[in-house]
């Protein structure tokens, strides 16, 4: 094969999983506890809470995936994030999703809906009470301690 052989799914013909990456945004309730930025999904099969992302772009870095994905979803500038944890999620032999999750830690801009034919609605909730349903990497992601380490980081503390 020559140099410049471009690989990808299409050419090759097989199943690759589809990778997405996806924004934690946090703020501290009136008691100082840690909620999380979730949307309602209405397209999905379970119609789960999930934070803000989506897919990445063939040749695309993942920083700026999500940092476009913030934007059109939510209307939010990006500026800084913390790569804070990778999982995969298999669903039967029809759907494997590799995400990249990061902690948004600064941004800019307000919160707005503005994929309504996605999303239902946006709202914080707290980290250790997650809605239900809720996508499954989150949950598992609500329980790493990198995670949890990150947000203690912040001078936030998870509460129950």
């Amino acid at each position: 094969m020559s140099g410049n052989t471009i690989y990808s799914a299409k050419i090759l013909d097989e199943k690759r999983p589809i990778c997405a990456a996806s924004g934690l945004i946090t703020r501290r309730d009136e008691h100082g506890c840690i909620e999380i930025l979730l949307g309602k999904r209405t397209k999905s099969t379970s119609r789960w809470w999930a934070p803000p992302g989506g897919k990445i772009d063939w040749l695309e870095d993942p920083v700026d995936a999500l940092k476009r994905e913030l934007k059109e979803e939510i209307n939010l500038d990006v500026h800084s994030v913390d790569l804070v944890h990778v999982g995969s999620d298999i669903a039967g032999t029809d759907r494997h999703y590799l995400s990249v999750f990061y902690l948004v830690s600064h941004y800019s801009g307000q919160i707005e809906n503005l994929e309504p034919e996605k999303h239902e609605s946006w709202d914080f909730f707290p980290v250790d009470n997650l809605p239900d349903p809720c996508f499954p990497l989150l949950e598992d992601l609500a329980l790493n301690p990198s995670f949890l380490d990150a947000l203690e980081d912040l001078g936030s503390s998870i509460c129950s």
